[in-house]
């Protein structure tokens, strides 16, 4: 999540200058519902020049916000206070307050406590298309004059507030933050849902984002809070400013796995992982959690926290018999054991609404469960967890206490127990595991590579055309398996970064004079066992996924429709992923396709792609007794590649979705189409197969890559 979240974005200055008829503008996107319906407000904060002074006052902050809802139900009203939050509170005894009506730390405007309707907003809700504005009106010499507040409901008629500031009340300003947080009054807010963009005019000058305070004091934070987050401004600097992206975060929770698969030798040889996996927690205030300062990431009797628990559902487990699942349901690890320190991306608490990771760990007090299965057998537990959240929706958060409402989010995630061996990749790193979302995999890379470029990556030289692209990877593979054969010092984690943006890929083919160019991927698969004995052959299958109309999500399809299909020659134990194939608006496309260690069969002609044979991707593994073994798989992404092997659509008859047909596109071809390219790598091995469901966050046996591209975009 950004940084940026609540009552605190940006402040746009024009080089400290008087901002001369600054208008903003927040057109909603996705309707605006706040938990129990309690409304929220856009805030225009706005900081006046230095040396202000109104009734011996040191004004320091100018409020003009829309507020929706509280204390005017179902409706929109505005709201304008001048503030004072760096002096008293009550006048001097003796002295007549002028104007009347006004105290020390509102000194300029008289009852301005309060809010003015003027526009309907039905169960205080913003609906999509909806657009709401504050303008400000100045003068030549940049004095504030006029606000006017502004709502146009979709396909509904403009509404208009418009507040005249008297003679002696009109005063200049060099900053302004606009936020979308909770009602007037301190009152806090959790929107459900949400989204819109912002967008910042001035009638002259340029407006940027302030790196230093112009006011030469601090510029307070309104009271008000919420879980909206905002993005980048752009561009740097103008007259028109714009925040694309102004959402929410939503409040859930999901698990992340360390680790979510256990064979027998493994726990024979360790009993406890700690921790084995972590809960997400996303999209609440840091104090609902019961995070009031950072000691209290460590408590290990903090509260709330999630409820888990350990089930086994027969329906999941059907080749087992009833025997086998009563004894497994006997003896279930245990799963509820909260080991803190909770992770956080601000671990002094000063960001809220922010991913929290509470760990947790795995033990198996004795073999049982993994007794009752015969070989090659596995068993899929599922964990569900739950966790109840006061969330503030009410009140005054200065004037405690606040009114909350309970939010209860629930998620569940699957683990497997199997007889046999467990070859697996790590999702999160395990020394940060906040370094980049779970999904994203700590063992799947991506590199590219130059022809001529002077570091050969793992003493392998680049190769200098695409005929010697599959014996390049070939080379990396055997040299990363045998560590001994790399002399540069290069190794998985140190020559290859998890940053998307530094190990972005080649999408065009080299242009006239330039050097080409290749892509690979590598998987680090894992294996520990209490045991020496070979394993095998595990395979691992590499497959480009266009992320913007595909899913992840695991479903086994053999060869019909699906993302994850695969084939076989025929030949015994002969396994190769195929084309995805899914029914999207109606027609059949190709959504993924596999990429390989060897050269494709029908790169030159007409083949079936189950004839397709990968061998460095299909490995009999020796594990180490007590020890982990890494093993090391990848692939040749020719993205930028112009040779046409596919077809752009499947055949109606589904026998023709893998061949032999002459291909008319190539996969540089296809990714222009669809851009937004994922790569995910699957762990094929019969003893532990991946469960249906899981996602690349939720088993051990799927890791996700997202791609960036170098030069052109697609």
């Amino acid at each position: 999540m950004g940084f940026l979240s609540g009552n605190n974005n940006v402040v746009l200055v024009s080089q400290c200058n008087n901002l001369q008829g600054l208008t903003v503008t927040f057109q909603v996107t996705e309707d605006l519902v706040t938990l129990g319906n309690k409304g929220f407000g856009l805030q225009l904060n706005c900081f006046p020049q230095a040396g202000q002074v109104f009734q011996n006052q040191t004004l320091n902050w100018f409020q003009y916000a829309m507020i929706i809802g509280n204390p005017n139900d179902q409706k929109v009203s505005w709201a304008v206070e001048y503030w004072n939050t760096i002096g008293p509170k009550t006048w001097p005894s003796g002295y007549t307050p002028n104007p009347p009506n006004t105290v020390p730390q509102r000194p300029v405007i008289p009852n301005d406590s309060g809010a003015s309707p003027f526009a309907s907003a039905p169960s205080n809700q913003i609906l999509a298309g909806s657009i709401l504005q504050i303008q400000l009106i100045t003068d030549a010499n940049g004095n504030v004059t006029q606000a006017i507040f502004n709502y146009t409901p979709p396909g509904g008629d403009l509404a208009t507030a418009n507040y005249t500031f008297q003679n002696n009340a009109i005063f200049p300003i060099y900053g302004a933050q606009a936020v979308v947080v909770g009602p007037i009054n301190g009152a806090p807010t959790s929107f459900t849902s949400g989204a819109g963009t912002l967008s910042y005019l001035v009638s002259s000058g340029s407006l940027g984002v302030e790196t230093n305070s112009c006011g030469g004091y601090p510029e307070p934070g309104t009271a008000e809070d919420s879980n909206a987050i905002y993005g980048d401004v752009t561009p740097a600097t103008g007259s028109a400013l714009t925040q694309q992206t102004v959402s929410v975060v939503p409040m859930g929770m999901s698990f992340d796995f360390e680790q979510s698969s256990f064979g027998q030798d493994e726990v024979e040889s360790t009993s406890t992982w700690n921790p084995a996996y972590y809960l997400e927690v996303i999209g609440f205030p840091n104090n609902a959690l019961g995070l009031n300062a950072p000691s209290d990431l460590n408590s290990s009797s903090l509260s709330p926290q999630p409820a888990v628990s350990v089930s086994i559902d027969a329906s999941l487990n059907q080749s087992l018999s009833s025997s086998q699942i009563t004894t497994i349901r006997n003896n279930l690890p245990v799963v509820n054991t909260f080991a803190p320190p909770v992770l956080a991306i601000d671990s002094a608490l000063l960001t809220n609404y922010q991913t929290l990771l509470y760990p947790y760990n795995i033990s198996f007090p004795n073999l049982n469960a993994f007794n009752a299965l015969n070989v090659h057998e596995v068993a899929v537990v599922t964990l569900s967890a739950e966790l109840n959240v006061q969330v503030p929706t009410g009140g005054n958060t200065n004037v405690p206490p606040v009114t909350t409402t309970k939010v209860t989010v629930q998620c569940k995630a699957n683990i497997e127990l199997a007889k046999g061996e467990d070859p697996r990749m790590e999702d999160l790193n395990p020394i940060s595991p906040l370094s980049y979302p779970s999904w994203l995999s700590y063992d799947l890379r991506i590199f590219s590579v130059t022809a001529g470029q002077p570091h050969d990556m793992f003493s392998v030289p680049s190769p200098t055309d695409a005929g010697q692209a599959v014996s390049y990877i070939n080379q990396v593979l055997s040299n990363l398996n045998k560590p001994t054969q790399i002399t540069n010092g290069d190794t998985f984690d140190n020559a290859l970064t998890q940053s998307e943006d530094a190990s972005a890929i080649p999408f065009l083919p080299p242009q006239a004079g330039d050097p080409a160019q290749f892509a690979f991927a590598v998987a680090r698969v894992r294996i520990k066992s209490s045991i020496t004995t070979t394993v095998g052959p595990v395979r691992v299958f590499f497959r480009l996924f266009s992320a913007a109309s595909t899913v992840t999500n695991f479903a086994e399809v053999g060869t019909g429709e699906g993302t994850y299909r695969w084939g076989t020659n025929g030949t015994a134990g002969h396994k190769i992923p195929l084309l995805g194939v899914e029914t999207i608006a109606g027609s059949r496309e190709y959504v993924t396709v596999p990429c390989f260690a060897t050269a494709r069969v029908n790169l030159n002609g007409a083949a079936d792609m189950n004839t397709q044979t990968d061998p460095p991707n299909a490995v009999l593994i020796e594990t180490s007794a007590g020890a982990e073994v890494d093993t090391y798989f990848g692939c040749w992404l020719d993205v930028n590649q112009t040779t046409k092997f596919l077809i752009p659509t499947p055949p109606s008859s589904q026998s023709g979705w893998d061949g032999p047909w002459t291909g008319t596109e190539s996969l540089n071809g296809a990714i222009a189409v669809a851009p937004h390219q994922c790569l995910v790598a699957e762990i094929r091995f019969d003893d532990t197969p991946i469960p249906t469901g899981a996602d690349t966050s939720t088993t051990d046996k799927l890791a996700q890559r997202n791609i960036a591209w170098l030069g052109v975009q697609p």
